[in-house]
């Protein structure tokens, strides 16, 4: 690697010998991995992102906490299993000298029968493979990543987190759908997504003085994949996304939720394979098809002063969004906090302050100068009605999970 030398590894400056944890979250157009020291308190040493993935012209962002290096470059890289490698020997180079105690790995979904964790084996891939159809534009590429990381790290523990674990507990009434019963019990059920991001919110709330069992809280995760989650008692009640994550809000390139005779219609009439519907619905529909060019929502909102269709697409979203915040305060009877997460939850003001626009009558209102200059980490953005932007940290709760995963395992071979 030509920006990265091969022999500077995180053991510099530090000969002690420590275990390190490695979390490993790859999405729908990026890849980010995160290095943790494992002790009592788990420390972040380095943390790695790949954005882009499929578009040829990737950008990189690492920053090593023990070199003091931070490093953005473009990468000429065509395909996600060019991305995993140059991810998987970046990690190689940096953890040399260090022994890696387990590797996690962010699962978008797990079926029908899922756990907190589990260890990643070949009866378990298999189980991943015959789900991947639930998530078409997520798991292919976690089996790809996982597959990579199996080959370099063939001795170290790997073990899959879900992010439909949080929402597991959800009510009768939030959690199935009006369908004949026998349907529920092959798996069609609505599964919730963005868990490990939502609880990585509850956790730094939490670690402010917040009581957060006492509070009635929405999470706005706004990003390439959109869902609002109504959480009481600290536990998810009803969520947007259902049984895959194409529906609830309108996304980058996914629709969101749509009548069932949209899909009858263009099997029926139109002649679409289910693969054409797939591809249709998860990539070539939301931000996307509105604007008839970017799904980008800061490229539309330069463009939307001279561009209908894209000043007419990020209305579309904001409207979305503030619909379903009032569904979820239905379901809560009332709001106590609201929080941005995700991509453009987090870095994307005037798309909140429009969506907090019509919801002054649940006292949410954001301040315009706390909203436009947020500082980093967790900020509230309001006078009111708690409204605050909170960074989402899938990396840091997956490393906690490997973590316990991995207290249990040592603690029953010394038993």
């Amino acid at each position: 690697m030509p920006f990265y030398s091969m022999g500077t590894s995180a053991t510099t400056g530090n000969p002690v010998k420590k275990e390190l944890l490695i979390s490993v979250n790859p999405g729908s157009s990026s890849l980010k991995c995160s290095v943790y020291v494992l002790k009592e308190r788990l420390r972040l040493v380095m943390k790695a992102s790949i954005t882009g993935a499929g578009s040829g012209r990737c950008r990189l962002k690492l920053e090593d906490r023990f070199n003091q290096q931070h490093i953005e470059r473009t990468l000429q890289l065509e395909t996600v299993q060019e991305i995993v490698l140059f991810m998987t020997r970046l990690l190689v180079a940096y953890c040399r000298g260090w022994k890696i105690a387990a590797i996690g790995h962010r699962i978008v979904h797990g079926g029908n029968n899922i756990a907190n964790t589990e260890e990643i084996n070949d009866f378990f891939l298999k189980k991943l493979e015959s789900v991947k159809v639930l998530a078409p534009l997520h798991l292919p590429g976690a089996l790809t990543t996982i597959a990579a990381f199996r080959a370099i790290f063939p001795r170290v523990l790997q073990v899959a987190c879900f992010d439909t674990t949080f929402h597991k507990d959800m009510h009768f009434e939030a959690r199935h759908y009006a369908l004949p019963r026998y349907l529920w019990k092959s798996g069609l059920i609505r599964y919730g997504f963005h868990g490990l991001s939502c609880l990585s919110v509850l956790l730094q709330l939490k670690s402010t003085g917040m009581d957060i069992r006492k509070y009635k809280i929405i999470i706005a995760h706004l990003g390439s994949g959109s869902s609002v989650t109504a959480v009481q008692y600290g536990k998810s009640a009803d969520t947007t996304m259902g049984f895959t994550p194409a529906g609830g809000l309108i996304m980058n390139t996914r629709c969101g939720d749509i009548d069932p005779g949209v899909a009858v219609y263009l099997l029926a009439q139109k002649k679409l394979t289910g693969k054409g519907l797939d591809l249709l619905l998860n990539k070539a529909a939301g931000l996307k098809a509105l604007s008839e060019s970017d799904s980008s929502i800061s490229a539309l909102l330069e463009r939307e002063g001279s561009d209908q269709r894209a000043a007419e697409a990020i209305s579309m979203y904001c409207y979305q969004v503030r619909k379903q915040i009032g569904a979820m305060a239905a379901v809560l009877s009332g709001v106590d906090l609201l929080v941005f997460t995700g991509g453009i939850g987090e870095h994307v003001p005037e798309v909140r302050e429009r969506i907090c626009e019509g919801l002054q009558f649940l006292g949410i209102q954001v301040d315009q100068e706390r909203n436009n200059s947020p500082a980093t980490g967790l900020c509230r953005i309001s006078a009111r009605t708690g409204v605050y932007v909170v960074p989402a940290d899938e990396e840091w709760i997956i490393a906690r999970q490997i973590s316990d995963h991995l207290a249990k395992q040592r603690t029953l071979k010394r038993s």
